[in-house]
């Protein structure tokens, strides 16, 4: 199987690469794409202090999907399977 990893933010370039990377692989049944979106962690006290980890996790969750379920479906739309993931994590910084 054909595995791709295409990292999406929801920005127009991110999508731009979604569709490319669809257009190459499109009609092959071996391949897949593997879309990855990282939502930052809420860090910030003020939050924290009026929402749980559970109200947390579904904000991020439905940020992602806002995120991921575009580019799903350009991939779906070529006809090629798709994976979505997202996780939770800050930017590092540069050195």
């Amino acid at each position: 199987m054909k595995n791709v990893m295409v990292p999406v933010d929801g920005s127009e370039s991110a999508l731009r690469a979604v569709r490319w990377v669809s257009s190459v692989l499109a009609g092959q049944s071996c391949a897949r794409v593997h879309l990855l979106t990282v939502q930052p962690a809420v860090d910030a006290w003020e939050v924290r202090s009026h929402l749980g980890a559970e109200a947390i996790a579904k904000m991020a969750s439905a940020n992602a999907a806002g995120v991921l379920d575009p580019a799903a479906a350009i991939v779906r739309a070529a006809g090629v399977k798709v994976a979505t993931h997202a996780a939770v994590g800050n930017d590092v910084p540069e050195a």
